[in-house]
């Protein structure tokens, strides 16, 4: 009997350090050492150092999307429309997305320049350079609020294919109504793509 040329890990890590739900990319680090589980090659290997990137959607055609949490309850955008306007010669990027089901929506809008990193989202838009969120409860029905807290994350921005992908989290207050009801968007995710 010939040894075997398959070792398995035993013991061994996997790190996931990057994973889209959207586009179907993921990358991780990993680790192992690698033995004969049969005993009879006594090779012992140390995999150190791995690490892959793979796309396990290849052929999906890339769509807008925001998912996050409202109040605790899902949010997932089944419509979604991107336009830009001008603000101080600033070309500003409007993100709508609304969740049909629900009758719910919010919206992204960031400047155009808008490069990798952390941005608090603003309360007002003075030069055009801010970051706004808005949120609306009901379509057609209650007013879209602006967000008066809150964090936007670009953690991908390529200009060669379009895609800007981040996280947000912020909070409002429709003081439309008695008592005032307060939302609050968490583990908010999107990913953009401009063409």
């Amino acid at each position: 009997m010939t040894a075997s040329e398959n070792l398995t890990s035993n013991p061994g890590t996997i790190t996931i350090t990057d994973i889209n739900i959207f586009t179907g990319d993921i990358e991780a680090t990993f680790s192992f050492t690698g033995t004969d589980p049969l005993g009879i090659d006594p090779a012992v290997v140390q995999v150190t150092e791995g690490s892959f990137s793979i796309d396990y959607l290849p052929n999906t055609n890339f769509n807008n999307i925001i998912i996050a949490e409202v109040n605790g309850e899902p949010y997932f955008s089944n419509y979604t429309e991107v336009n830009t306007s001008i603000f101080n010669n600033i070309t500003r990027i409007n993100y709508h997305s609304e969740d049909n089901e629900t009758n719910k929506s919010i919206s992204l809008i960031l400047p155009s320049t808008i490069t990798i990193g952390t941005y608090e989202i603003s309360t007002t838009l003075i030069t055009g350079e801010e970051v706004l969120a808005l949120y609306s409860n009901e379509q057609g029905v209650s007013s879209t609020l602006l967000a008066n807290s809150g964090t936007l994350i670009i953690n991908e921005h390529n200009e060669d294919t379009g895609l800007v992908e981040g996280e947000f989290e912020y909070t409002t207050m429709d003081t439309t109504v008695d008592p005032p009801v307060e939302y609050i968007i968490s583990s908010g995710e999107f990913s953009l793509f401009l063409q």
